[in-house]
């Protein structure tokens, strides 16, 4: 008899915070209690869970169930573990873009996973918050959401909770359905400063279509995530995090927000995992590996059902339920990102009230020797497509017995109609059948790659193109847009030595397309070159492209940041002057820093910041340059703005600290520094400020 099972889905907004470490400990600790238990690894395109079970490679994995058309049982494709009633399906396997799949490929996991019989499925997702992960985390809508008590961590955890909710409310209603534009328009809030509520989006919903709010009201019911916090350090801090960000949840999304429990920082845990260990089995004494264990009591005793209160003081020592008296009590400021500034506040203040006082390092600069532009470290920023390559799309194709189909489902068919048809022109079957030319078999493969390209098939799209190159060698096109895959995905050197070993361009061209094709091989043998790091070589490349063609300005961009890294900074900034790229005026200034020429590097970022008044780093750079100039009351009010923005961001915490000690504002400069230290524990240089900004203090008081 099949058994209906309890899917723990395990996730959060933010990498590294520890989710395949509890998936694993979960699901190895809900075996070992005899429940017949399987873990899932659906972190696509980065899969790694079958390490924290002790093997070093798998073999078979969801890849391959998506891959193989017959495939319907996902567990066909698991491996099985060292510990009694657990099973492990590991991502493994191949599948080209197998991180972005197609909405038929998600239908068929979630298919899989549903035919899965055991009593808990344990699924392992991703980092971020791309649909693959929201719609696997609301396969359950009591998903676990891990987190660690640091500032983005605790804010990418809530934003990673309302895309889900967001998610599961845009999908309940029909393309077009009136209730889909009032619920993306209260996503982020008509006014970014101040986000919509969920309580916002009912009563709007209610004023158009009663039976659309009853729904919404109905999912914010049902959906009950779990939070659990990792690597914390102590128990009160965690827990007063938690409160908050429960309370936060209540008030702005309308939802109960269960905590868990908390797994403490133990060293352990790095050693095991570096020895291929998992923790719950190799140290089931340690610290973590007991939080662990808890967590999966409670999971089995009521995961779905039961409400699960706060984690208790001490074991055997159950608090009630009541909130500890120094628990900071939640006070909403009416808006959700001011709530969620003002649990950060707290959560700075709980590091500079911290007792003791950073010992003074034994390497490390001093106030005196920091320089505030290498602190800042100011660098080229490009578009997005400067360091994409550039495919061949104008070859004249032959089609005499192709359909070339259009959609990605019919092009994975056509591929296997194409390898079979080159089998039986390789082995010149000669059994009556027609069977294509070999140069239209080959086109037949450059079409297909260019269309898995636009769908960013690339790894398949590779093998298109090389079966394309192999099968006509004077393909120049071929050749090229094969470098263009392989740089793509960052197999640079490859890249290059494809793109070297193309000979006879003239041979296999017509005078039509011998231009072109030339240009674009010179545009990617200096892209590959500068992917690479070899600036020179690549700037060599550069300098023999000819002026005013289509690749003009990816040319110049490419240019001025080889000079830049190069040092030549009085060439890149010439460079930059004429470039037209979206960040042309930033990177003109970010040279013009790097010269100490502060004034003239006001003027692009003044341009620059007239078109993107929120970015953060140009904000930061032109404090910068005011600092240098002597104005330090307009530096620092403008680098409140950049933190504003970026609050976490250390290099202008570290600026901050500096601009405020130079400005007199010593108080200031300690909480800066402070926090600072705490985020970056090992940083000499920061613990050498904090130390002489003290002295500083201690030497004004005396």
């Amino acid at each position: 008899m099949e058994k209906d099972p309890v899917f723990i889905a395990v996730g959060g907004g933010k990498g590294g915070v520890g989710k395949s470490l509890i998936s694993s400990g979960i699901a190895t600790a809900l075996a070992l209690r005899g429940r017949s238990t399987v873990c899932v690894d659906l972190d696509l395109g980065g899969a790694n869970l079958h390490t924290f079970f002790g093997l070093r490679s798998a073999e078979k994995g969801i890849g391959d169930f998506l891959f193989r058309p017959s495939s319907r049982n996902l567990d066909d494709y698991g491996v099985a573990c060292d510990v009694p009633n657990l099973r492990l399906i590991p991502g493994g396997g191949f599948i080209p873009g197998i991180a972005n799949l197609y909405y038929f490929q998600k239908l068929k996991i979630l298919r899989g996973l549903k035919r899965l019989d055991y009593e808990f499925v344990v699924l392992d997702l991703g980092a971020g918050t791309n649909y693959n992960v929201i719609d696997f985390f609301s396969i359950t809508r009591s998903g676990i959401v891990v987190t660690n008590p640091e500032p983005t961590a605790i804010l990418n955890a809530y934003e990673f909770i309302k895309n889900v909710l967001f998610r599961i409310f845009s999908r309940s209603f029909k393309q077009g359905h009136i209730a889909q534009e009032i619920i993306e328009a209260h996503k982020f809030g008509e006014n970014q400063q101040q986000g919509s509520s969920v309580r916002d989006l009912l009563e709007q919903l209610y004023q158009v279509d009663q039976e659309a709010g009853d729904k919404i009201s109905a999912i914010c019911n049902q959906f009950r995530p779990c939070l659990v916090l990792n690597m914390v350090k102590s128990r009160e801090h965690s827990r007063a995090v938690a409160s908050n960000l429960i309370d936060i949840c209540k008030n702005f999304l309308d939802i109960e927000l269960r905590y868990l429990g908390a797994v403490p920082r133990d060293e352990v845990v790095s050693r095991e995992l570096v020895k291929l260990k998992n923790i719950v089995i190799s140290r089931p004494e340690s610290p973590a590996a007991k939080a662990i264990m808890t967590l999966a009591e409670r999971c089995e005793s009521g995961f779905k059902d039961q409400n699960l209160v706060l984690e208790q003081e001490e074991q055997g020592e159950p608090d009630g339920g009541k909130r500890q008296e120094d628990t900071p009590v939640y006070t909403s400021t009416g808006s959700e990102k001011g709530d969620l500034a003002s649990m950060l506040k707290r959560f700075f203040k709980e590091f500079e009230t911290d007792e003791g006082e950073p010992s003074a390092p034994s390497k490390g600069g001093s106030l005196r020797d920091m320089n505030p532009l290498k602190v800042l470290d100011p660098r080229p920023r490009h578009d997005e497509d400067l360091t994409v390559p550039v495919f061949y799309r104008k070859e004249p194709l032959i089609f005499e017995n192709f359909e070339i189909p259009s959609s990605l489902r019919q092009i994975l068919v056509f591929i296997s109609e194409l390898t079979h048809l080159e089998g039986k022109l390789k082995k010149k079957e000669s059994q009556g059948e027609r069977v294509p030319a070999r140069k239209e078999l080959a086109h037949a493969w450059f079409k297909t790659g260019l269309i898995l390209v636009e769908s960013g098939q690339l790894s398949t799209a590779l093998r298109s193109f090389e079966r394309a190159a192999r099968l006509e060698e004077s393909l120049v096109s071929a050749h090229v847009n094969a470098a263009c895959c392989l740089m793509a995905l960052g197999r640079n050197e490859e890249a290059n030595s494809r793109l070297n070993n193309i000979d006879n361009i003239k041979d296999s061209m017509g005078a039509d397309g011998l231009g072109e094709l030339s240009l674009i091989v010179r545009v990617n043998k200096a892209l590959a070159l500068f992917l690479s790091g070899d600036y020179q070589r690549a700037l060599d490349h550069l300098k023999q492209v000819e002026p005013g063609n289509d690749y003009l300005e990816k040319v110049l961009q490419l240019k001025a940041t080889c000079l830049f890294y190069l040092g030549r900074l009085e060439e890149a900034a010439s460079t930059w002057q004429r470039c037209q790229g979206a960040f042309s005026c930033y990177n003109h200034a970010v040279c013009l820093a790097r010269l100490f020429r502060f004034h003239q590097a006001c003027q692009p970022l003044k341009e620059f910041l007239s078109k993107n008044r929120n970015d953060a780093e140009a904000l930061a750079l032109m404090a910068l340059c005011y600092f240098y100039l002597g104005n330090l009351d307009e530096a620092a009010q403008i680098l409140d703005k950049a933190l504003s923005i970026e609050p976490f961001n250390v290099q202008f915490r570290a600026l901050m600290a500096f601009v405020s000690f130079k400005s007199g504002l010593i108080d200031r400069a300690i909480k800066e520094a402070q926090v600072i230290t705490r985020l970056r524990p090992s940083n000499a240089d920061l613990l050498g400020l904090v130390s002489d900004i003290k002295n500083e203090l201690k030497a004004q008081g005396s």
